[in-house]
C-alpha cells in the first residue's frame, strides 16, 4: 500500500515549553508519499516569522535505515542582514554524515558525523569561517577580516574542540589565535586560549567551570605581555606585562591583578589591585602602585545592580614628578577621593584631592582640588595651590552656562614657570551661554622674562567675546621690551570692536 500526501498544512501554531519563551510557527505544509519500502519527502516547508526550512529527501523504513535530506533555510535576524544555507544529511542510523553551507551574511562551511545516533551518538565536526566583515554586521564596527577554524569531536554532550582563529582590522596587525576547549559530565576545561600580534604581543588564558553539582565554581587566569593601546599607529598606553586570576562563583568571587602600565599620557608604574565581587558588583580591598618614585594606595567599591555607583579612596606618597618630566622634581603627596554614579544615562561624579602637600622644584606645596560632573557639564568648587608663595586659585561652572573665575599671585614668578622670573597678578573670567562665552583677563607683570622675552612692566586688560555682536576690548602695554634682537622702550596695543 502507498500512502499519497497531496497536501497536509497547518497554520498558526504555537508551541508552549513550561517557562521558555513560547515557538511561534506561521505554516507548516508536506508533500509526501509513504510506500512500504520508504517515504519520499516531496517537500516540507517550514516558515516562521524569523526564517524558514525546506526539506526534500527520502527515509527508508528497513534495516539498515538509510536517510538521504537536503535542506535549505533562512534566519532573518533583528537588525542584521539575512543568513542562508544548503545542506544535506544522509547516511543510515548507524552513521550520519551531514554538510551545511552557509551564505550571505555569514559564510561558513560545516561538516561532520554521528555514529550511533539513537545510542552511543559520537560524532565529530568541522567548521570552517573563511573571511568575515563585522561591519556587514554592524556598521559602527572596525573594519576587518575575521577566518576561524574548529575541530571538535564527543559523545553526546561531552567534547574536545580545538580552534585557530585570524583577526586582521583594517589598519592594524593581523591578530592570531589558537585554543583548546573541552566538556564533560558539566565540567568545562579551558587550555589555553593564546593570542598574538606582531612585536612580541601575547596574551594567555585558561580555565576551569565546574557545574556538576551544587553552585557553579570556575577559575580563570590570563597573562599578557606587550600590550598597546591603540593596536594601530604610535601606541598612547602600554603594558609590558600583567597577570589576572578570578576565582569562584557569580555571587562569590575572588580577583587578583597585576600589572605595568604607562604610555605617553601617564607615567610608567607596576600597579596591583585585589578584592571580592558579586552579581551586583565589586569590592577593591587593595589597590597599590609603585610610580613616579613613590607609592599610590587605596579601596573602593563598584556597583551595577540596583545601582551604577563608583567610590575609590587613594592616598599618594612621595610622588616625584621629575622622574617622567625631569624639569618639575620634587616630592608630593595627596589623598584622593573619587565617587561617581549613573541616572538615567547621566553620570555624575565628584573628583577631590585634598591635602596636597610637598615640594616641587624646592618650593613648598599646598594645595585643594574639588571639580565634577554633574549631567549638565563640568564643575569646579575650588581650585587652590600654593607653591612657594605664588597662589593659583579658580571656582565655577563650565555647562550650558560658563560661569568660570581665576586668579594667579606671583610674586615670584619662578616658583610657577621653570626659568621664569619676575612677579605677576592676574586674574580673569569665562561668562555666558556655552555656544558663545566671553573671556575676560587683567594682567600685571613687573622684571619679567620668560625664556627670550623680558619686559620691565607688562599691562593687559582683555574682553573677547566669539559671537560678532558681542565686544572685543584688548589694551596692552608694556615697558622696556625685549625678545632677542627685538627692543623696545615703549610698546602698546589697543583693539576695541
Amino acid at each position: 500500500m502507498t500512502l499519497i500526501v497531496d497536501e497536509a498544512s497547518v497554520r498558526g501554531l504555537t508551541v508552549r515549553r513550561g517557562a521558555a519563551a513560547p515557538l511561534h510557527l506561521d505554516e507548516i505544509v508536506l508533500h509526501a508519499r509513504a510506500g512500504p519500502r520508504r517515504i519520499r519527502i516531496t517537500r516540507l516547508h517550514v516558515r516562521a516569522p524569523r526564517g524558514a526550512l525546506t526539506v526534500t529527501g527520502t527515509l527508508a523504513l528497513r534495516r539498515p535505515f538509510p536517510v538521504d535530506l537536503r535542506l535549505r533555510w533562512t534566519l532573518r535576524l533583528k537588525d542584521h542582514p539575512p543568513v542562508e544555507g544548503t545542506g544535506r544529511i544522509h547516511g543510515t542510523l548507524m552513521r550520519l554524515a551531514f554538510e551545511q553551507r552557509v551564505t550571505g551574511a555569514l559564510r561558513m562551511r560545516l561538516h561532520g558525523r554521528i555514529d550511533e545516533p539513537l545510542g552511543a551518538r559520537r560524532w565529530r565536526a568541522e567548521v570552517r569561517l573563511p573571511a568575515l566583515d563585522p561591519q556587514q554586521w554592524n556598521p559602527d564596527w572596525p573594519r576587518a577580516t575575521i577566518t576561524a577554524r574548529l575541530r571538535a569531536q564527543g559523545v553526546g554532550a561531552d567534547f574536545r574542540l580545538t580552534g585557530t582563529a585570524g583577526v586582521a582590522p583594517a589598519d592594524a596587525p593581523k591578530v592570531r589565535a589558537r585554543f583548546h576547549l573541552a566538556h564533560r559530565n558539566g565540567r568545562w576545561r579551558l587550555a589555553p586560549l593564546v593570542a598574538t600580534a606582531p612585536g612580541g604581543r601575547r596574551i594567555t588564558v585558561d580555565g576551569t567551570w565546574n557545574a556538576s553539582s551544587g553552585a557553579a565554581r570556575g577559575r580563570l587566569r590570563a597573562r599578557w605581555n606587550r600590550l598597546a593601546w591603540p593596536i594601530a599607529g604610535t601606541p598612547v598606553y602600554t603594558s609590558r606585562s600583567g597577570n589576572l586570576e578570578v576565582e569562584g562563583t557569580p555571587g562569590d568571587y575572588r580577583f587578583r591583578l597585576a600589572f605595568r602600565l604607562g604610555g605617553r599620557r601617564i607615567p610608567a608604574g607596576d600597579w596591583r589591585a585585589s578584592g571580592r565581587g558579586d552579581r551586583n558588583g565589586l569590592l577593591l580591598q587593595n589597590l597599590a602602585a609603585n610610580l613616579l618614585d613613590g607609592r599610590v594606595s587605596g579601596s573602593g567599591s563598584a556597583t551595577w545592580r540596583p545601582r551604577r555607583d563608583l567610590d575609590l579612596n587613594l592616598h599618594a606618597a612621595d610622588l616625584d614628578p621629575g622622574a617622567r618630566w625631569p624639569e618639575w622634581p620634587g616630592k608630593l603627596s595627596a589623598d584622593v577621593h573619587l565617587s561617581g554614579r549613573l541616572r538615567d544615562g547621566r553620570l555624575q561624579a565628584r573628583l577631590h584631592i585634598a591635602s596636597l602637600r610637598g615640594t616641587l622644584r624646592d618650593y613648598p606645596v599646598r594645595g585643594d582640588l574639588q571639580g565634577g560632573v554633574d549631567g549638565r557639564g563640568l564643575t569646579l568648587p575650588r581650585f587652590a595651590v600654593r607653591v612657594g608663595d605664588a597662589r593659583v586659585w579658580a571656582s565655577g561652572a563650565v555647562g550650558m552656562r560658563w560661569a568660570l573665575r581665576w586668579r594667579v599671585r606671583a610674586p615670584h614668578l619662578a616658583a610657577l614657570l621653570p626659568g621664569a622670573s619676575g612677579n605677576l597678578s592676574a586674574e580673569g573670567s569665562l561668562r555666558g551661554v556655552r555656544a558663545a562665552p566671553i573671556a575676560t583677563a587683567s594682567l600685571r607683570a613687573g622684571d619679567v622674562r620668560i625664556g627670550s622675552a623680558a619686559a620691565k612692566a607688562f599691562d593687559a586688560r582683555i574682553e573677547i567675546g566669539i559671537r560678532d555682536d558681542q565686544p572685543v576690548h584688548v589694551a596692552i602695554t608694556a615697558e622696556d621690551l625685549r625678545s632677542g634682537a627685538f627692543h623696545a622702550t615703549r610698546a602698546g596695543l589697543t583693539v576695541t570692536g
